[in-house]
Order: structure tokens, then C-alpha cells, then sequence
């Protein structure tokens, strides 16, 4: 014990600015520290304070090296890998009309691709996916949510495109799974993800303005704190303000690719779960 209290003092009081300065590996994306399971430790980082030193390993390290007798020295310092929280459902909300004509497929392919990438790694990360597109007159549930990659590809081995564009649908039927979810397990923590060039045209109640009826939505799953992504599909060289403000109603940012595919999907999925970490 006094060796433990001893060498917390020496990192608290005598090396903390020398840590500061030191160029050391950072962790990888999957690890970060402050909050999660601790997985692991890695070397210190630099701007990282005391507290996320590694105690105990770095007393090991330390003790492996022979250089226990003269104190830690910042390479022996390992700092707390911790895994991200994970989202328990992630729940895709996608256009699949023909607003914006072959942008439609390229949509749904990228959301196939990144439901079938994430559920490769579903058992370990315990996450189910599900799928909702709109077109037509309204929304349509293609996956319910799952961690079988063998399920997902067959319901989704063809992908409804075309039509109309009843976005209000698409979004209220994404709200609907998610509550349905959360009834069953209170401590589920979803995430919605929404992908669409923002042209709605059919409304939820007839006579209604399409804007008002998403705006409306957007805040009763903000009220109900259900985080989402929010991902402008439209072509960057004429924006439409719609889904920024749809992004503002949900309490998050609209995130804008030029080329829609599954791995900018992804990218921005790691994104969202670094920032609710």
C-alpha cells in the first residue's frame, strides 16, 4: 500500500507537466478514455492529466523494466483504454423515392451496405439494426430490428425504390420502433439515422404542410431524448435548407455528403458514438 500511495503521489505532484509534453501513440478509434468498460491500457498520451493513468499496469511495466527502484518515468506510464458505449439499436430511416431520380439507389445501397457491416460485428457489440424507407404514399418497415446478417440479407436482397416522397411517414414509423424498443427495455440506448435529400411531398394528414408535420415529429423525439444523424443526401451544390432544419428540430447537426456510400456511413456512425461517449 504505501508503494501504490507513493507512486501516486510522484505521478499527482512531480511528472504531471513532463506527461503534458511527451509525443506518445495515441489509442485507436475504438478506444477512448472517460467514459466506457476499461478493455486495456495503452502509453500515456500527452495532454491527458493523472487521473487517467493506468496505476496498477504501469506499476507492473514499471517493475518489468527494473525501474521501480527510481520512480515511474513517463515510459512506464499507461493510460485507461476504455471501449465506447455502443449503441443497442440503430435504426435506419432512408429515401427511397425518386425525388432526385438514381439518387434514390444510390441511398438504399449505401444504407444496405452499412446495416450488413454493422451487423458482422452485432454479436460482439450486442447492437440490432433495422431498416425503414419511404416511397409512394408511405413508409414500409424492410427490417425489423435484428442481429442476424442472414435475415437482413434476405429481406433486403431487393430494395423498393421510386415514387413519391412521404418523408413524415418514414420518420413517425423510425419513432414507433424505437418506442416500441424502449417499452421493452427503458435503459436502451437507439439511435435514429436519417438519410434523404430533404424533397417531402406527402403529408400524414392530408391538407397539412409536409415541414410543419416533420418539424412536429423532430421535437417529440427530442422531448423523448432519441439522438439521431441526420444525413443530407442531396447534391452539395444546391442545398436545401430543409433537412438543417430538421437536423436543428431533432437536436443535432446535418451532415452533408457529396458521395453518398457505406463507408461515409459508417465514418459518421463511429462519429456519432464518439460524441455520445
Amino acid at each position: 500500500p504505501e508503494t501504490y500511495v507513493e507512486a501516486d503521489e510522484y505521478i499527482e505532484l512531480r511528472v504531471v507537466n513532463l506527461l503534458c509534453r511527451q509525443r506518445l501513440p495515441r489509442p485507436n478509434s475504438q478506444d477512448r478514455t472517460g467514459t466506457g468498460r476499461v478493455v486495456g491500457a495503452f502509453p500515456f498520451s500527452s495532454g491527458r492529466s493523472a487521473r487517467d493513468v493506468a496505476l496498477v499496469p504501469s506499476l507492473l511495466r514499471a517493475a518489468r523494466r527494473g525501474s521501480l527502484r527510481q520512480g515511474l518515468t513517463p515510459e512506464d506510464l499507461l493510460q485507461q483504454a476504455r471501449r465506447l458505449p455502443r449503441h443497442q439499436l440503430i435504426v435506419f430511416v432512408v429515401d427511397a423515392s425518386e425525388s432526385m431520380g438514381e439518387g434514390s439507389r444510390v441511398r438504399m445501397a449505401a444504407a444496405k451496405g452499412a446495416v450488413l457491416a454493422l451487423l458482422k460485428t452485432a454479436y460482439v457489440d450486442r447492437c440490432r439494426v433495422a431498416l425503414v424507407a419511404f416511397r409512394g404514399d408511405k413508409a414500409e418497415v424492410l427490417l425489423m430490428p435484428t442481429r442476424s446478417i442472414e435475415l437482413a440479407r434476405e429481406r433486403l436482397k431487393k430494395l423498393p425504390v421510386g415514387g413519391a416522397t412521404p418523408f413524415a411517414d418514414g420518420l413517425w414509423q423510425g419513432w414507433r420502433l424505437v418506442r416500441r424498443e424502449r417499452a421493452r427495455d427503458a435503459a436502451l440506448r437507439p439511435l435514429l439515422v436519417v438519410i434523404s435529400d430533404g424533397e417531402a411531398n406527402v403529408p400524414l394528414q392530408s391538407g397539412r404542410k409536409v415541414m410543419d408535420e416533420l418539424l412536429e415529429l423532430a421535437a417529440g423525439m427530442r422531448r423523448e431524448h432519441i439522438p439521431a444523424l441526420v444525413i443530407d443526401s442531396r447534391d452539395p451544390a444546391t442545398p436545401n435548407g430543409d433537412m438543417e432544419r430538421l437536423a436543428q428540430a431533432l437536436g443535432t447537426k446535418c451532415r452533408r455528403l457529396g458521395k453518398l456510400k457505406t463507408g461515409k456511413v459508417l465514418e459518421l456512425l463511429r462519429a456519432a458514438a464518439a460524441e455520445r461517449a
